[in-house]
């Protein structure tokens, strides 16, 4: 693994914590988080279908998960590390929210590119956890 770093961006002081901010400061996306429409009929679907037959005007295949709901976010990565992540907010300007990002242990601090990455993905907590958190939460006499 080539991951260079000048600073300790891996140092463990940064999977803990989060902020206690009540507002985040304003960050403008690299690149648009555009939302996707709703389907609420086959009618939808098809119309859907047409206009990608229509844009592509190549073979094409659909993949289909389980819609997860969370918090849509972009990690933003430059010269092998996390630099910045960001609330979708209104698709142009989010919320900076680095400090919070860094505490998930599954996102990774340092990746193998000296490419800029803008990656996007849905932040959320299984219902067992969060029950879990509910519990230890009431246990301690806290909100």
């Amino acid at each position: 693994m080539n991951i260079r770093s000048s600073k300790k961006i891996d140092s463990p002081t940064n999977r803990v914590g989060g902020t206690s901010e009540s507002k985040f400061k304003q960050i403008k996306q690299k690149i648009p988080m555009l939302s996707l429409s709703n389907a609420y009929s086959n009618k939808d679907l098809k119309d859907f279908d047409k206009r990608i037959k229509e844009a592509l005007k190549e073979e094409y295949e659909y993949v289909v998960e389980l819609k997860i709901d969370g918090l849509s976010v972009s990690l933003n990565y430059e010269d092998f590390e996390f630099k910045f992540g960001a609330t979708r907010g209104n698709g142009i300007i989010g919320e900076d929210i680095t400090k919070n990002l860094m505490t998930i242990k599954s996102i990774p601090l340092k990746i193998e590119t000296e490419k800029e990455m803008v990656l996007r993905g849905e932040v959320y907590i299984s219902k067992e956890n969060f029950e879990k958190i509910n519990k230890n939460q009431i246990n301690n006499n806290e909100k």
